[in-house]
């Protein structure tokens, strides 16, 4: 009996990870045909590009090769334990505080991942039994912060609790 439960236990996690990976490559398939015919792919986000690598020297540590400057604002990503989705919406306000600056902002929630990130760090705070899901919020004015700068977040509503970010 015990070995059976183990292997239902088993087939369970595999079940699990397959419709995660699903997930993952329905995802990858909605971003791919955001890709013109013609092989550009067009920023979600209106604005002026501020930093661009160079084509023959990629970053290969995961930063990003071309940075969009939306008008005068920045984009803060933060994330969301599954058990605050119920709560949280787009066009909520977020509270950002500067450790570097000591300044407080507003962000409004742009968007929510249907998808739970796979490489988020809970840092010892947050739940590790539960997945997390990524959003983005814009904070429009931005006097005192410069982009790539950490930010802790709040959320007020329902009170969602805090969430370390980087921008």
């Amino acid at each position: 009996a015990q070995e059976l439960a183990d292997k239902i236990k088993d087939k369970e996690k595999e079940i699990r990870d397959l419709d995660l990976d699903k997930r993952q490559g329905e995802l990858e398939l909605e971003q791919m045909k955001k890709m013109s015919s013609d092989g550009i792919i067009k920023a979600e986000i209106n604005g002026i590009v501020k930093e661009m690598s160079e084509l023959d020297n990629l970053p290969a540590d995961g930063s990003p090769i071309l940075t969009v400057a939306g008008s005068e604002g920045l984009y803060v990503k933060g994330y969301l334990s599954e058990l605050q989705l119920e709560d949280i919406e787009v066009g909520q306000t977020v509270y950002a505080y500067s450790w570097e600056s000591g300044n407080n902002f507003e962000a409004s929630i742009t968007e929510i991942s249907s998808y739970p990130s796979t490489s988020y760090e809970s840092w010892g705070e947050g739940n590790p039994n539960v997945s997390y899901y990524p959003y983005t919020a814009y904070i429009e004015n931005t006097e005192g912060l410069h982009n790539g700068e950490y930010v802790d977040l709040t959320m007020t509503p329902n009170n969602a609790g805090r969430t370390n970010s980087a921008q």
